[in-house]
């Protein structure tokens, strides 16, 4: 499991998710914990891995970009 921050609208959220889960997946997973909490995220929206200049596929797995405890997903509109 990696501790991570996901950024959102000048909100840091602390959330712990397994290594071998695809950013494809993790976006579905994020999403619907936001419409738990009543609060909407658009269809298209990204990921950034702030202070990494790597590019993100879909299905690529979390663990392929050595991402780790502390770091931090951005969420891009």
């Amino acid at each position: 499991m990696i501790e991570i921050t996901l950024v959102y609208t000048q909100r840091q959220i602390d959330l712990l998710v397994p290594g071998a889960i695809r950013f494809h997946r993790l976006r579905q997973l994020i999403r619907e914990a936001f419409a738990a909490k009543g609060m909407v995220l658009p269809d298209d929206f990204s990921f950034v891995l702030e202070d990494k200049a790597l590019a993100v596929s879909g299905y690529d797995f979390i663990s392929s970009f050595g991402i780790g405890n502390g770091d931090r997903l951005q969420i891009v509109t």
